[in-house]
């Protein structure tokens, strides 16, 4: 490994920047928990995260001394090992918030959906790499779709919506990159939007009240809307400049539901503001 060729090749302001929005992350949580931290003596939350931030930036530093075209070699026993994983859900996998996702190994849990998407992207990837050549017209990409079918059908029965959508996105970004035409893009979603009522029927009751409530959270201001509405009145309290970092009242309350996961970002915008 030559260290020098390695150090000078780096984007040193891309590790910057993630660097700094690390930072940045693990401040917004060190707030978004604080009320918790203190009635419980413990940053539990944070220390958790400056563990997998390390663990992070360990496996990124070990990671410059690999070559990743190696992965394509074990491809095929990724996406094996992946419908496994996804295959074993369905039969002892554990069940949470309604949805059957996880996997539960002693006293630790993992989610294969997860693990999923980098496999996909690893499989997908070597799967067309074999076939650029031959990708001229659209009937050359179905087996490219007829690969990804698998795994999407087996995430949307758990169900999950997002990471199957996650897919998609996935399978488009490639076949961009790989020369699909505009017009055959155009016509997919011509047809997408045609398949949209039948596509409506197979959603889930809850993934239904989602998007209803997505559109209009008043329908359900107490339930499936409550932490859009509150997300919304933690962002707008902020204002221009924000309260300032431990004063948004909506997280520190605790009316800021999941305030340290999936709504930070409402943390971020009452404590500082649309300038932050």
């Amino acid at each position: 490994m030559d260290l020098k060729r390695i150090l000078k090749n780096l984007d040193w302001w891309l590790i910057a920047a993630v660097l700094i929005l690390m930072g940045c992350g693990l401040g917004l949580i060190d707030s978004a928990t604080h009320s918790f931290a203190v009635s419980t003596g413990k940053a539990w939350h944070v220390q958790r995260q400056s563990m997998f931030m390390l663990f992070g930036l360990a496996i990124v530093t070990a990671s410059l001394a690999f070559d990743y075209r190696v992965l394509k070699n074990y491809a095929t026993k990724l996406y094996i090992l992946n419908i496994i994983l996804l295959l074993a859900v369905m039969f002892v996998g554990q069940s949470q918030l309604g949805a059957q996702r996880w996997i539960q190994i002693g006293s630790m849990s993992f989610q294969p959906s997860e693990f999923a998407k980098v496999f996909l992207i690893i499989c997908l990837a070597t799967f067309m790499d074999k076939r650029i050549e031959w990708l001229e017209e659209f009937k050359d990409y179905l087996p490219v779709f007829a690969y990804i079918l698998v795994p999407f059908i087996l995430v949307m029965r758990q169900p999950d919506l997002g990471t199957s959508l996650t897919f998609i996105a996935i399978l488009i970004g490639m076949i961009f990159v790989s020369g699909f035409k505009y017009k055959w893009f155009f016509r997919m979603g011509l047809a997408f939007m045609a398949l949209l009522p039948a596509f409506w029927m197979i959603l889930k009751d809850y993934q239904k009240n989602r998007i209803r409530v997505f559109l209009n959270p008043e329908l359900d201001p107490f339930g499936s809307g409550y932490h859009v509405i509150q997300s919304k009145i933690a962002i707008g309290s902020g204002g221009f400049l924000g309260k300032g970092w431990l004063a948004g009242t909506q997280s520190q309350l605790n009316f800021l539901p999941e305030n340290h996961t999936d709504f930070i970002f409402a943390v971020a915008g009452e404590e500082f503001g649309f300038i932050g």
